[in-house]
């Protein structure tokens, strides 16, 4: 789905409240976009875990290529990410999470920090485990390391106080669905 300069990547287990989120998360992406004069395209991209015991969840920011999808069509490997910087331009700020239910608000909070700190965003490695199954359905876990945005830093940004500028937003968007 494309929402002005926003993709938002979406895949669900039939999950249509997951997909509608998705929608407003991308319509709302695009008005912050305006609203910081920013005029890169951006990817936001989302996968459904439905078992957060099994996986509680990950999110990986980089400055990456905003054409390729890394969640909804294999796994995210440092050797993917490099092909992907090498033919992607160009490169913007892409944000992939995976979890059982997607948060609007802290996406945006995200992305806003990444708009406001885009030149001093520096990228490292990070670790990433994917659940993988057997050819015997036993479970084990397959560890990859990345480039992206430090997990502290994420967290850190997590716990931050929602922006005037993202609850604005909201209320615009209640007052138009009323």
């Amino acid at each position: 789905m494309v929402f002005g300069l926003v993709k938002v990547l979406t895949t669900t287990e039939y999950d249509s409240g997951e997909i509608q989120k998705a929608k407003v998360l991308g319509k709302l992406a695009n008005k912050l976009l305006k609203n910081l004069h920013y005029k890169d395209t951006i990817a936001i991209e989302y996968r459904q875990m439905k078992d957060p015991v099994l996986f509680p969840g990950f999110k990986f920011i980089e400055i990456g290529n905003t054409q390729q999808s890394f969640l909804h069509f294999g796994s995210i490997t440092r050797k993917s990410q490099k092909l992907s910087h090498k033919f992607g331009k160009p490169l913007g700020i892409c944000i992939r999470q995976i979890a059982n239910s997607l948060n609007i608000t802290n996406t945006l909070k995200i992305l806003e920090y990444c708009v406001l700190n885009k030149a001093s965003l520096k990228p490292e490695i990070i670790k990433y485990y994917e659940i993988r199954f057997n050819d015997f359905d036993k479970m084990y876990y397959e560890k990859h390391r990345l480039l992206g945005i430090n997990q502290t830093l994420i967290n850190k940004i997590l716990k931050e106080k929602t922006s005037n500028l993202i609850n604005e937003l909201f209320i615009i968007a209640e007052t138009n669905c009323a």
